[in-house]
């Protein structure tokens, strides 16, 4: 009985995934209701009879394992109504999960300007290039932010890139960020929305699963970028230092290899490393 009640909360979450947009705000309560009161129902119904056993209950794993599907027509209804439970419970979680994470979006009047971010490094920083200039994509975690020096909300996860400047005068350089680092950013902001590439991987998709709720670039203003002193701290920092360290050594071990990004993400996991090899070849 355990698979199809798994299946059954597969089913519902499966559901949820399917739909074009969010039900109404109380649609996650009332599947969660439903499954309570479908729940009690059934635990009621699993009674044992009278003189088998002193009025004990036979819930599950033993309600599943002999009434669920031994007892005739009654186990074959109640099996039923546990899956129901299970079906209801599974759409609910999957509700209540996507309007958490859709609800941290960034207002629309804050996209393209220019907010001074206070936060932390997150995750494996990754060398990149664009608009003429190299740079480094990565994970900011977001303490403050401020518009024009009023306080203003942002997604807490943010992914950001960084180029070297292409002022006359400019070092055209990246400082070198490591996972933990706070700093002081200005950077513009927009909600996630990435190239739809035919055969390529869904950026969307990848942002929205990993939390990253805006995307942006940072500003090259004078003053303006600075490190904090001090270290952040946050789940899986430690996790990420090793990998950082790691990544680093694979780096100079491998300085100048063309696969050397593809020896560094089977190391560390980081799996766009070998995406930005393979799209260069």
């Amino acid at each position: 009985m355990t698979v199809p009640l798994a299946l059954a909360f597969a089913a519902g979450v499966a559901l949820l995934q399917a739909q074009a947009a969010l039900g109404p705000d109380w649609l996650w309560p009332a599947s969660v209701a439903a499954a309570l009161g479908l729940l009690l129902v059934t635990w009621g119904r699993t009674r044992a009879p009278a003189g088998s056993g002193g009025g004990r209950i036979t819930v599950w794993p033993r309600f599943a394992r002999r009434a669920g599907w031994r007892d005739g027509p009654r186990g074959v209804g109640l099996a039923a109504a546990w899956m129901a439970v299970a079906f209801a419970l599974g759409h609910g979680w999957a509700d209540f999960r996507a309007e958490r994470r859709l609800a941290e979006a960034l207002p629309p009047e804050l996209e393209l300007r220019d907010l001074d971010l206070t936060g932390t490094v997150a995750g494996l920083p990754l060398a990149t290039a664009g608009f003429g200039a190299e740079g480094l994509r990565f994970e900011f975690i977001v303490e403050t932010a401020a518009l024009d020096g009023r306080p203003v909300t942002v997604p807490r996860r943010l992914a950001l890139a960084w180029y070297g400047s292409r002022r006359k005068g400019a070092s055209g350089e990246v400082p070198a960020l490591a996972p933990g680092e706070r700093w002081q950013l200005r950077a513009r902001l927009r909600r996630p929305h990435a190239r739809l590439n035919p055969h390529g991987p869904d950026a969307d998709y990848r942002l929205l699963e990993q939390g990253l709720r805006a995307s942006g670039s940072v500003r090259n203003a004078d003053g303006a970028n600075r490190r904090l002193p001090g270290s952040g701290d946050y789940a899986g920092l430690t996790i990420d230092r090793l990998r950082y360290a790691i990544d680093a050594h694979i780096g100079r071990a491998l300085a100048g290899a063309r696969h050397a990004g593809v020896i560094a993400a089977l190391v560390t996991g980081e799996q766009r490393g070998i995406w930005r090899v393979t799209n260069n070849s």
